[in-house]
């Protein structure tokens, strides 16, 4: 995530950017996220097969690979909070609200990303 804060009022005359090159910078993501969302997801097939071999289950579509990175991020952007005398709490759950008997919808989706 980057700002143009527009020209510097100082003697040192205007800067030339402040955008970063690095897309792994600029959009936020924890590189872990990405090395590991795949075997998240390997976690969950895995899960979702035997819990669909039992007669009667309903369960949840499988998350893609960007949302289980997409909370991975927020999990980790989350835990650096308690450095700042925070306790981080965080509870996500990766499922549509058609599976679930009271969803809480928000008439703006929430963005993860650390502010």
């Amino acid at each position: 995530m980057t700002a143009d804060l527009g020209p510097r009022t100082s003697d040192l005359g205007p800067r030339t950017s402040n955008v970063c090159k690095d897309k792994r910078v600029t959009t936020g993501a924890y590189p872990a996220g990405r090395a590991v969302a795949q075997r998240v997801q390997d976690h969950f097939i895995r899960h979702l097969a035997s819990a669909g071999a039992s007669a009667g289950v309903v369960t949840a579509p499988l998350p893609d690979l960007a949302a289980i990175e997409e909370v991975i991020e927020a999990g980790f952007w989350t835990s650096l909070r308690r450095e700042e005398v925070y306790v981080p709490k965080i509870s996500i759950a990766l499922l549509p609200p058609a599976y679930t008997t009271h969803p809480l919808l928000f008439e703006r989706p929430l963005s993860l990303q650390p502010h």
